[in-house]
């Protein structure tokens, strides 16, 4: 019953914190139940209660690399799996971050590897993977450089994927979904660090939506708008669905 309390105040932060507590509470073996209970509970949005699933069920059995390939199969198991934000998205957040070890998380180590572990992984699980990387990226390979120059490092990791246009994408939205809190939610801001981080019109786009999509969730609908200013006519378009969250991927 307490899947129908959260929602999508602080950063959907009721979604990682319940579903974590309640599968370290009930073990492996509820994950099914409760997310047949997300589509139930949240029938338009189910998304955002498996990715706290994700969260929940990596936490659960550890942090290494098998741990991750474990909780991975979990979420690929259960039906309605979201191929980006929900329990896959979950899974590799929780993986970089740990956010569920509270005042005892710490980031994962950088090795000289940012593309670990999105280059080891099956192919399926792979642009869930590189959309949550930039959020490691800033917290690893990149901490304490200016925003600006770790923007535009993200976007030069980015393009190591412009063959793949799904990849690519995933990659520039992973941005998008980042710049946000990275601007402490500034549109002006915002709107320069994707476009220090596109190379095209395309990549900025990309960014940009993404972003919007986050202000309009945590800040004000006035500043969603505002993050897709300077745009063409189709482009904002586009981006203006996603700052009013009829066109979204944290939702």
């Amino acid at each position: 019953g307490g899947i129908s309390v959260c929602d999508a105040r602080f950063s959907f932060g009721c979604f990682h914190q319940f579903l974590g507590d309640a599968i370290s509470a009930l073990g492996l073996e509820s994950i099914p139940d409760l997310n047949e209970k997300c589509f139930v509970t949240l029938s338009t949005s189910p998304l955002s209660c498996q990715h706290g699933i994700g969260h929940g069920a990596l936490a659960a059995i550890g942090y290494d690399d098998e741990s991750l390939q474990k909780a991975l199969d979990i979420c690929e198991a259960l039906p309605g799996a979201d191929p980006i934000g929900g329990c896959f998205g979950g899974v590799f957040m929780e993986y970089n971050v740990r956010t569920m070890l509270a005042e005892a998380a710490t980031t994962r180590e950088y090795k000289n590897n940012p593309y670990a572990p999105c280059d080891s992984v099956a192919g399926v699980f792979v642009p869930a993977c590189i959309y949550w990387q930039p959020q490691w990226w800033m917290q690893g390979p990149l901490l304490g450089h200016d925003l600006e120059t770790a923007f535009k490092e993200m976007g030069d990791y980015c393009r190591v994927f412009a063959k793949s246009k799904e990849l690519s994408r995933s990659c520039f939205e992973g941005l998008g979904n980042v710049v946000a809190q990275a601007s402490d939610f500034s549109p002006e801001k915002a709107r320069a660090l994707c476009d220090v981080a596109g190379a095209d019109r395309r990549e900025r786009l990309l960014c940009r939506s993404i972003g919007a999509n986050h202000f309009g969730i945590d800040s004000t609908a006035e500043a969603a708008r505002e993050v897709c200013k300077g745009l063409t006519e189709t482009e904002s378009e586009y981006c203006l669905a996603y700052a009013s969250n009829k066109a979204n991927v944290a939702n």
